[in-house]
């Protein structure tokens, strides 16, 4: 069972091999992957933390979500979503 650390982060890497070669680092991949796939089956997650972002990207696609301060992109600071070719304040 998969269940969320101190802070309620689903997944945090766990330190990777420090010695023991390619094979560790495989070994290790693999479980890290296996962890990772295990929080995106359960689709669990309590918050979602986006940088407040002072430009606007260079290269923007639709289904993009983002939270941009006041001035970058339209009417104030906010969360926004990329739609149509235009960035729709949420």
């Amino acid at each position: 069972m998969v269940a969320p650390d101190a802070r309620g982060n689903w997944y945090q890497p766990g330190p990777p091999p420090q010695s023991g070669g390619e094979a560790a680092l495989r070994e290790w991949m693999a479980r890290e992957l296996d962890r990772i796939a295990s929080v995106m089956r359960l689709g669990r997650s309590q918050w979602l933390t986006l940088d407040e972002l002072a430009a606007a990207p260079a290269k923007p696609h639709d289904g993009m979500v983002a939270y941009f301060l006041a001035g970058v992109v339209g009417a104030g600071e906010g969360l926004y979503e990329r739609r149509a070719g235009a960035w729709i304040k949420l």
